[in-house]
């Protein structure tokens, strides 16, 4: 269900600030019905935040997940998760896993530059789901 995005959206999309990126990110993603994330040879991709949990990147969109292959994530593809598997499989096994997850988190050439909007598993779905009520 994914849909073209154009130069200008995603330039404007990456300027924003990390919070303005998250409403954007649920938004599209109750539209599109599907997630994004990178995964490798070794599996999907993860960074640490500040206290060392390990957190699980995911974008609206290939496009914007694969400007992050790079040095940071240089072997990885972006790979689609549906919207319906992400809420019925993924969050519990994230939360099983300990692991938060970071939402739109953008790189530069060599490194992870903003690590977005980083939430719990729990939260994700309410905010999702908060949005879905709308459709």
């Amino acid at each position: 269900m994914s849909y073209k995005l154009l130069e200008q959206e995603i330039k404007a999309v990456i300027n924003l600030p990390a919070q303005k990126r998250y409403s954007y990110f649920i938004k599209k993603i109750v539209d599109s019905e599907e997630v994004w994330s990178l995964v490798d040879s070794q599996g999907w991709c993860l960074f640490s935040d500040s206290e060392n949990n390990e957190v699980f990147p995911i974008w609206s969109d290939a496009k914007y997940a694969s400007f992050c292959v790079n040095e940071y994530w240089g072997e990885s593809n972006p790979k689609k998760i549906s919207l319906n598997d992400f809420l019925d499989k993924w969050i519990s096994g994230l939360q099983k896993d300990k692991r938060l997850i970071g939402i739109f988190p953008l790189c530069n050439s060599s490194n992870l530059a903003d690590k977005g909007v980083v939430v719990s598993p729990e939260r994700l779905y309410q905010d999702i789901s908060e949005e879905l009520e709308k459709y």
